[in-house]
Parts: C-alpha cells; sequence; structure tokens
C-alpha cells in the first residue's frame, strides 16, 4: 500500500512537472487560480493520554492537497490526510479531512512566504480498537517557491493536535500533539 502511494505520488510530480497547464510566473496568489500537488510530511508525535504527553514517535506521511483563490493572496484548501501504521504487530489507520484557507504573500520575486491554518474532523481505526475520533487542527507556515512556469516547491513548519476520544470518553483529552517539517510540489492553473 505504501509502495503505491509512494509510486503514485512520483507520477503525479513527473507528469506535472512537464507544465501540463502552460502559465506565467505572475498568475499565482491570483483571483481564479487552483493549487493541486502534495507534500511528504516528516513529523514527531506523541500521543496525549488523561492530558500526560508519550515519548515521540517519527514518521513520514503523503498529503494531497487542492486549493483555489477567492481573491489575490487569500487561498481555500482541502487536505484529506490518510495515516496507516503498522508496527509489531499493532496496525491502525487515521482519516483525517481539513478545510486549510492560507494566505500566500506576493513579494515580486519567485518566493511566496505563506500562513495556513486548518481545521477538521478525524477518526482512528484498526484491528483490536475501539473507533475513537474528533476535531483536528493544524498551524503551518512555510514559503512555495516558483520556479519552472506553474510548478511550485513548498517548504514549511507545522504544528497540529488530534483528540481522539470514544463515545463515552471522560476526563482530560486524549489525542495526538504533531510537529513537523514538510516538503511538496505544487502546480498552478486558471
Amino acid at each position: 500500500m505504501k509502495k503505491l502511494i509512494v509510486i503514485s505520488f512520483a507520477m503525479f510530480l513527473l507528469f506535472a512537472s512537464g507544465n501540463l497547464f502552460s502559465q506565467t510566473k505572475d498568475n499565482f496568489a491570483k483571483k481564479n487560480t487552483w493549487e493541486v500537488g502534495g507534500s511528504l510530511s516528516f513529523s514527531n508525535f506523541k500521543y496525549v493520554n488523561s492530558g500526560h504527553e508519550s515519548d515521540g514517535i517519527t514518521f513520514v506521511d503523503v498529503l494531497p492537497y487542492c486549493g483555489y483563490f477567492v481573491t489575490d493572496g487569500l487561498e481555500i484548501g482541502i487536505i484529506p490526510a490518510i495515516e496507516i501504521q503498522d508496527y509489531s504487530g499493532y496496525d491502525k489507520t487515521d482519516l483525517t479531512i481539513y478545510l486549510a484557507p492560507s494566505y500566500n504573500f506576493k513579494t515580486n520575486s519567485p518566493a511566496y512566504p505563506y500562513v495556513q491554518g486548518a481545521i477538521g474532523y478525524t477518526s482512528e481505526t484498526g484491528k483490536g480498537l475501539t473507533v475513537r475520533s474528533g476535531v483536528a487542527w493544524h498551524l503551518e507556515t512555510g514559503v512555495k517557491l516558483n520556479f519552472f512556469n506553474n510548478s511550485l516547491l513548498k517548504f514549511g513548519l507545522n504544528y497540529s493536535q488530534k483528540t481522539l476520544e470514544t463515545s463515552n470518553s471522560t476526563g482530560m483529552r486524549d489525542g495526538i500533539n504533531t510537529i513537523g517539517f514538510n516538503a511538496g510540489f505544487n502546480i498552478f492553473f486558471r
């Protein structure tokens, strides 16, 4: 499954870098522009159980992205995230979908600094696990580099929290806190 995701992402990057949509560099971050692509995220997360954090675990995640500029600079995006963890006989799947508004700053250069917030719903299932769900939020800042016509390289730092509780949870918050670095490749078109 992981190999299929990585191969699919690599194929997308290969086709997208062939400049599928002929654009000029001045069209990014302007009203009515679409941005699509994805990122690889290198993260360290900590489980929270009854308000107490565990030791950190590091992992890599693939995150697709689709966004639309409603006005110059202001973009509304959707980020579906699927995390599959399988180690030592333990497997679980987290599904999260975020609504992600962001602001991209125009600098009259190929670099576009951005800030992004995201809020969504998350659900966790797995063999032998009780279904847990809750609210997820995410903050990210970084830069998008317009390096070839309509292609962007993206680098960012992020922090996120997921609350994962059963229907009968009581007491303090259970969930995951994450700090991460991500790198991605996007294209934009009108």
